[in-house]
């Protein structure tokens, strides 16, 4: 693969790799979107209560964390390329699974295994940004986000449509080959953990860009991995053992972290759920709940670099304050239109919070170096997929001890909970 990357324009490399990494943020994206459109239906065929539907779907968040402890090992013995391909195949083949289950426990199986693929292929995604982002010498985390968000409404939109006009494995079917496909194409594209050839990097890379293609590569590639510790302790560098402020801030960025995550994955889990419940939509209309929401998300975040040129970090995650207010007047309304509208609008209020708080776990540990910048981002991002595919499954609990409106209730909750956050974070760190 390095033979053949250096056969290229050298201001072609870093972006065949962009363009590679944004294509499997999509198709990560997609199955998401897909997967929203998928919860309602399953839940009817299974006759599943939410208490226990949400138990269910916490098996995916299961898989996917053990996945991620497995990831170093998998790199160490096996290439990049290989794990990252292969996990989103899994991930893809297991999703063609969904089409075999008959009650609760088979569902959560599939799930589980779910889960271990797209988790996987979480974790490595999200570390070749960073690592080609540095290698760019430009800002651009916030476009993959962007990608992810677009892979989701494109999901949930082609699912309602498939609906529409066909039937459910067709669609299941239709995504898992079109995401799988173009994952494992894609990952040939991509960084391998070995050192990279100095031909290879762009132009407009500084020392820290060089100094990253030797050493932090293989460094996120082992992120959340009991190797990747004893490598940080070694070197002196660990973040989480330096200095308490680090520890502190670096915990709360996570937590915050989480939260956003939480709040996009329950509109993804619920809102569908929500929308047939209390409007009695039909499957197909019921995902407009989630797809309106995406849409102000990719909107928000492709535009996301501009927007933080012009107000500082604390400012635009503040922006989660709205949150509170729209979901609240949604909840409140007797218009389905207008509630789907404050679905949409939430979007708008934490577009930016996730690829913010990235910024910032990066930011808190780059004093140590960039093995310390690259561990701090990867381990928030754990936290990160926790909140996004763990807890939206236990707000199932909520909707059905309570009622479907409590789940958005928590998450007004979640958003004030990350506007206060900004607050308690050090001033240092909200840069502009």
């Amino acid at each position: 693969m390095c033979a053949f990357f250096s056969t290229l324009p050298k201001s072609l490399h870093w972006k065949t790799q962009r363009n590679a990494c944004m294509s499997i943020f999509w198709s990560h994206g997609f199955i998401f979107g897909v997967w929203a459109t998928l919860i309602p239906i399953l839940r009817d065929q299974l006759q599943i209560l939410p208490g226990l539907l949400g138990m269910v779907l916490l098996s995916l968040t299961v898989g996917g964390l053990i996945a991620m402890r497995l990831a170093g090992w998998l790199i160490k013995n096996f290439s990049l390329t290989r794990v990252l391909g292969l996990s989103g195949l899994f991930g893809c083949f297991m999703l063609m699974a969904l089409l075999l289950v008959h009650n609760s426990v088979q569902l959560a199986i599939v799930l589980f295994f779910i889960g271990c693929g797209m988790g996987l292929l979480d974790q490595l995604m999200n570390a070749q940004s960073l690592v080609i982002e540095r290698r760019s010498g430009r800002k651009i985390v916030s476009s993959f986000h962007g990608m992810w968000s677009l892979g989701t409404l494109m999901g949930s939109g082609v699912g309602a449509f498939i609906l529409h006009f066909s039937t459910v494995q067709v669609e299941i079917i239709f995504s898992a080959l079109l995401a799988g496909g173009l994952i494992y194409f894609s990952s040939h594209y991509l960084l391998n953990p070995s050192p990279l050839p100095v031909e290879a990097i762009s132009p407009k890379a500084t020392e820290l860009e060089l100094t990253l293609q030797q050493s932090a590569s293989s460094a996120a590639l082992s992120l959340g991995s009991s190797s990747s510790e004893s490598t940080f302790h070694s070197e002196g560098s660990s973040v989480l053992t330096t200095g308490r402020m680090d520890y502190c801030s670096l915990v709360l960025v996570a937590l915050m972290m989480a939260l956003a995550f939480a709040v996009e994955g329950s509109l993804l889990d619920w809102a569908g759920l929500y929308l047939k419940e209390f409007y009695h939509l039909s499957n197909s209309a019921a995902g407009l709940g989630f797809t309106s929401f995406a849409l102000v998300m990719l909107i928000g975040r492709l535009s996301g670099d501009k927007v933080r040129s012009y107000f500082p970090d604390f400012t635009v995650l503040r922006l989660a304050l709205l949150g509170v207010v729209i979901l609240g007047i949604g909840l409140i309304s007797s218009s389905v239109t207008f509630t789907i509208l404050c679905f949409a609008l939430t979007g708008l209020a934490i577009c930016n919070a996730a690829p913010i708080l990235f910024a910032l776990a990066g930011r808190i540990g780059e004093s140590h170096g960039i093995h310390g910048e690259v561990h701090s981002i990867g381990w928030a991002a754990s936290l990160a997929y926790a909140g996004l595919a763990g807890i939206p499954p236990l707000l199932g609990l909520v909707g059905q001890y309570f009622t479907m409106a409590g789940i958005f209730i928590v998450v007004m909750v979640f958003c004030l909970l990350i506007f206060i956050g900004t607050f308690l974070l050090p001033s240092s760190y909200n840069s502009r």
